[in-house]
């Protein structure tokens, strides 16, 4: 039986956890913190197929003077990480080419398309109820809304993501909590969503059930030891592994750069708050215009920022949710705040906008899952299996080469 030890315990890392003890390791799932309590709990809960087109794309250089000078609603650079992501920056626009673009584009297909048919198959095995098959909406402002909402379904339809544009009275058929702030609106029919917190929880469950052990430490080294991998915690050596699996999203580079091999990784900064609004929406919407995502909660309404540009050691500025407040008072009638500070998600976003899943060839018997950027929860499942069906040198589900740490000298 292989040893695998799993480090970073959000829903990669169970998702990971889950796929290799079916396949009869023993697993360990490793983190400082309790499982599913950094970004995972936090992000908007869809299982959003259309989220397919990275901000890299052709379409980037008409907008980046708006993006540059923070005129662009859903995104944020943080200027006092500038000069450190500016690397970063020339690879990212480099991958905005057409050709580079579009072999993002298809890998990132594959890789939902996959995921979602991974999480359905786990759904059903634990018989999980709440994951919601009525979709989500792109929802746009002024003059031109419905000219965009139209223009951005023909692009996702080409693509064979189903879209379909509403007319305003069909918006208020199906959400009539929303204010007529809007004028354009996109509905994704055959996305899902869930409350986060809930789903991984579920999944945490099932890999305990499969023997996966649960352990709560600072890894602060993995190390060669023998044919395997020794992981060192704080303050002792926890153990010798055949093989380790970094989970750590944003923060894989604290193992990565002690062996060497750090990943050009940038941080997607994001803030939310959780607010008092039983039976507010139905379902998921990104007010385009207004820079947020609002999500139904048990009870509540969670309003997410865009994307804030970083990287790890500069200030967060919760203030960045002010104006995403504003924007969603305007469209939904929300109750108290629910949080006593404003929350903090961390993504790790790498220059192509796909994640890394593989080998470390450098490091014989480590293997990474990390970069996933704002569409770790849609890409899990399918990221764990694979992982998995290479790790067990069997058939790949869908073309892995895309995904390769190679592409980065890793």
């Amino acid at each position: 039986m292989t040893r695998i030890a799993i480090i970073g315990a959000g829903i990669v890392g169970i998702c990971c956890a889950i796929a290799l003890a079916d396949q009869g390791h023993e697993v360990a799932l490793i983190d400082r913190s309790d499982p599913g309590q950094q970004t995972s709990r936090w992000n908007a809960g869809v299982l959003a197929t259309s989220s397919i087109i990275p901000l890299n794309n052709p379409g980037i250089f008409a907008n980046l003077p708006r993006l540059l000078m923070g005129r662009h609603p859903g995104f944020r650079l943080d200027i006092g990480a500038a000069a450190k992501l500016l690397p970063w920056a020339v690879r990212f626009l480099n991958n905005s080419r057409t050709a580079r673009s579009e072999h993002s584009i298809a890998a990132l297909s594959a890789l939902i398309g996959h995921s979602r048919q991974a999480h359905e198959r786990l759904c059903a095995r634990i018989n999980y109820s709440d994951l919601h098959q009525n979709g989500w909406l792109m929802l746009y402002r002024g003059e031109t809304g419905m000219q965009r909402a139209a223009l951005q379904a023909q692009t996702l339809n080409d693509r064979r993501v189903d879209a379909q544009v509403l007319k305003m009275p069909e918006l208020a058929d199906i959400e009539p909590g929303l204010k007529g702030v809007f004028s354009g609106a996109l509905h994704i029919t055959q996305s899902a969503h869930t409350n986060p917190a809930a789903l991984t929880a579920a999944y945490l469950a099932l890999a305990k059930s499969l023997g996966v052990i649960v352990m709560q430490e600072d890894v602060t080294q993995v190390r060669r030891s023998g044919s395997g991998l020794e992981v060192v915690g704080s303050p002792a050596p926890l153990g010798r592994f055949d093989r380790v699996v970094l989970t750590l999203g944003p923060w894989s580079n604290d193992i990565l750069g002690q062996l060497g091999k750090p990943l050009p990784l940038a941080i997607e900064r994001g803030y939310l708050q959780l607010f008092e609004g039983e039976g507010v929406l139905n379902r998921p919407f990104l007010d385009v215009d207004g820079g947020y995502v609002a999500a139904p909660r048990p009870g509540t309404v969670q309003i997410s920022t865009g994307t804030e540009l970083t990287s790890f050691g500069t200030r967060p500025r919760p203030q960045r949710m002010d104006a995403a407040l504003r924007a969603a008072q305007e469209a939904l009638t929300l109750g108290a705040p629910l949080l006593k500070n404003v929350a903090v998600g961390n993504r790790p976003s790498l220059p192509d906008s796909l994640p890394v899943i593989g080998p470390i060839r450098a490091v014989p018997s480590l293997w990474i899952a990390t970069g996933h950027q704002h569409v770790g929860f849609s890409t899990s499942a399918g990221t764990a299996s694979l992982l998995a069906s290479m790790m067990a040198d069997q058939p790949a589900p869908i073309d892995p080469r895309s995904f390769s740490p190679k592409r980065f000298g890793l």
